[in-house]
């Protein structure tokens, strides 16, 4: 073996000089490639030696911007396009230019913002800077090239979110805030596109009438109402004597507003037309926290912290009595009062955590539909940074405060100052799915187990800065009593805001729902959700190939039948679009009722991608004329919401685009008009002669057939001949060019 070993590793061997001589290339490479990654190396620490040269230099010129008071907040270095940003404190940033071997070259100095510039940066090219402010909510995209704004959005300032409400659509969110703005949000991207700012307080609750016009209550004591066509304010609602509104609620057909007040007990209500008083409804002995009408009648229903809930019979004025009024009773402070979509039920939420059930088929007599429903277990959850102790923090301060039905009455959402949102089966009083509102450990009541790594012999860590000892305890009260917002709520050295949802809502589509809460206003919908199996009656011999078989044969209402048993989103789109347009309207009516809202639910979803509009609005005008009694039969109201806002936003981008169309088409028939017929004649003529000399007879026109006149005008001189130049040539290009004598180019 060493006599093998030696022989093949033998330096006189042809096969090995050639491996030797391999391994000295590789060597070589590997070297030259080293090399390469140290003159790289080297060249970035050149260029960072130099940066850190000038550096100082550098900030010796900018001790003038930097004023007294002024710091630095965020910085950004974008290294490929060597620019350098600067977000100060004032709300000024700076955009400098790093050059090798040079000081930074001042670009752009401006002020964005009146509070302090959090975060800075740049896209890749350096065109785009973004800023963000966290305590006015800010977000500003710079194209500082063109100077002007790519993205401007601002949230409601360092506040909670009081309130939300959607459109008749969908398609519209409305918000209002402590800072007394109400700010409307596409629901699509969740971008503001209106901001109002005429209330000067809070604002603790929006609604929107059914022509789609935004009303908002104030603690300034003023209901407004704002036009979301023209975006502009237009009636204001006021009292004789100065009040706080504390709840908001139109009518069905949204001629009549009602407010309920937090300081005088009363309850105001005007004509949403004339804006003047009707009536004045009092009886409460507390603050009135929520009211609402009901759907099919003329009754409004309020809360309050009388712990009553009382019926209001409408439009009575002076005849009103104590018999007109039906009051329930409850055992504690009432917080939320809500109908369902039918008008058949209403949902009390009370201070206890107690969700009670009432029957409002017979308003006159309104009684108790089943038990109540305790939801304070469900709720709880959460330490706080102030408790002392386990047993005393896990449900100190937690209730539920608001709650809504879904549009088909089988779901109940719940919160309130709790870090859950839950929904309840409220025919069975079961608990469904539960949300958290936020896994930030920054807020406050997000942690479920205790840090008792806080806790010392003096308290919690984060409060001995708090301490008192001169009081009995040993703590200082972190809070002052019946102060729930500002700096006195929550201490002036505590920074964590409370995890809470103050208001939630479910979308008239039945497809998403929104709750404004500490972090923001939370979507939760279905359509970012990805399309999953879900078969129904399913048989072994339903397939997804016996499915396409069955559309090949023609038999497209049994396809479709099939198609919705199997229940698979691809095979259901190919059976939809595999249907010739003459047979939509037959194979349309063999829908059978159990699969009708499933089936509107794929043309609304069709509808949205806006690929085939035409051909999904045939199918839709088919179901609908043909199914119009089951669809009412079977309350499928969110499916034909969602009908009517995928249709309403193709038709808005199809408006779009036929009244641009329209404007062109306008426009060049005034062009063409300015244009003398003998001239336009005359240009016809010389390129149809100047095609007729070159051999080809006569030019074809437009439309391919040969123009009617003959040529003439064209000046016939020795040598080479130039047909006249017109003076203007609208539409007319010559489909045959000659080949020897060059023709002037017509002007367009």
């Amino acid at each position: 073996l060493d006599g093998e070993n030696d022989d093949s590793d033998d330096d006189g061997s042809p096969e090995g000089a050639e491996a030797a001589a391999a391994g000295e290339a590789e060597e070589e490479e590997e070297l030259d490639e080293e090399e390469k990654r140290m003159e790289q190396l080297e060249e970035q620490l050149e260029r960072h030696r130099k940066v850190e040269y000038n550096r100082h230099y550098w900030w010796q010129e900018q001790k003038q911007l930097l004023a007294a008071g002024t710091t630095i907040r965020s910085a950004h270095y974008n290294v490929d396009a060597g620019l350098f940003v600067v977000g100060f404190k004032s709300g000024l940033f700076g955009l400098y230019q790093a050059v090798e071997g040079e000081e930074m070259q001042t670009l752009q100095t401006m002020s964005i913002s009146g509070q302090k510039v959090t975060a800075v940066l740049t896209n890749p090219s350096g065109d785009w800077v973004a800023f963000g402010s966290a305590k006015m909510g800010q977000l500003l995209v710079w194209d500082w090239r063109s100077e002007t704004y790519v993205l401007r959005q601002q949230a409601h300032q360092a506040s909670d979110i009081n309130c939300i409400a959607y459109s008749h659509d969908g398609s519209i969110i409305a918000t209002g805030g402590d800072d007394g703005k109400v700010k409307a949000w596409k629901g699509g991207h969740g971008f503001c596109f209106i901001t109002f700012s005429d209330h000067t307080a809070g604002v603790v609750d929006v609604k929107f009438n059914s022509t789609n016009a935004v009303f908002s209550a104030s603690l300034d004591g003023t209901v407004r109402a704002y036009d979301m066509t023209r975006y502009r304010h237009f009636r204001v609602f006021t009292t004789a004597k100065p009040v706080q509104f504390s709840c908001l609620a139109l009518d069905p057909s949204g001629e009549v507003v009602a407010a309920g007040c937090s300081d005088v007990f009363d309850i105001y209500v005007w004509s949403a037309k004339s804006g003047r008083i009707i009536d004045v409804l009092s009886g409460h002995e507390g603050p009135v926290s929520k009211l609402d009408f009901a759907p099919t009648e003329n009754v409004l229903v309020s809360g309050s912290w009388d712990k009553t809930v009382k019926v209001w019979v409408m439009f009575l004025g002076e005849e009103r009595s104590k018999d007109s009024v039906e009051s329930v009773q409850g055992l504690t402070e009432v917080l939320h009062v809500c109908f369902n979509h039918a008008g058949t039920e209403m949902a009390v939420i009370n201070l206890a955590g107690v969700v009670d059930f009432y029957s409002t088929r017979d308003l006159k007599d309104i009684k108790p539909a089943r038990g109540g429903m305790d939801v304070s277990k469900d709720i709880a959850g959460g330490y706080r940074v102030e408790e002392i102790t386990k047993q005393f923090s896990r449900n100190a301060g937690q209730y539920v405060n608001t709650g809504c039905y879904t549009p088909n009455d089988q779901g109940l959402l719940v919160a309130g100052n709790s870090k859950w949102i839950c929904l309840y089966d409220p025919i069975n009083r079961l608990l469904l799915q539960k949300w958290q509102v936020s896994e930030n450990l920054s807020l406050d009541g997000i942690r479920d187990v205790f840090d008792w790594r806080s806790q010392t012999e003096a308290g919690n860590v984060n409060l001995i800065e708090d301490m008192d000892t001169d009081s009995d305890d040993g703590l200082r009260d972190v809070r002052l009593p019946g102060v729930q917002k500002g700096k006195h709520a929550t201490g002036n050295r505590s920074t964590r805001p409370l995890a809470r949802t103050k208001c939630i809502r479910f979308s008239p589509s039945g497809r998403e729902w929104a709750a404004a809460t500490t972090a923001g206003v939370l979507v939760h919908g279905l359509d970012g959700a990805a399309a999953s199996f879900r078969p129904v009656q399913l048989t072994y011999e339903l397939t997804p190939q016996r499915v396409y078989q069955t559309l090949h044969d023609g038999n497209y209402g049994q396809a479709l039948l099939q198609a919705l048993r199997l229940n698979d989103p691809a095979v259901l789109q190919a059976v939809l679009y595999g249907v010739p347009g003459t047979h939509i309207e037959f194979t349309a009516a063999q829908v059978p009722g159990a699969h009708l809202g499933q089936m509107l639910e794929l043309v609304a979803s069709e509808l949205h991608k806006g690929k085939h509009f035409e051909f999904c609005l045939r199918w839709n005008l088919a179901l609908l004329l043909k199914h119009s009694a089951q669809i009412e039969r079977e309350g499928l109201i969110p499916q034909l919401r969602e009908l009517a806002r995928a249709t309403a936003t193709q038709s808005q981008d199809l408006r779009a685009v036929c009244d641009q169309n329209k404007y062109m088409m306008q426009y060049l028939r005034t062009l063409a008009s300015q244009v003398p017929l003998n001239e336009a004649l005359s240009d016809d003529e010389e390129l149809t002669e100047a095609a007729a000399d070159e051999g080809t007879g006569q030019a074809p026109g437009l439309d391919g057939a040969p123009p009617p006149i003959a040529a003439k005008g064209m000046k016939k001189k020795k040598g080479k001949r130039k047909p006249k130049a017109p003076a203007a040539l609208v539409g007319r290009v010559p489909s045959v060019r000659p080949k020897k004598r060059k023709l002037k180019k017509a002007s367009a």
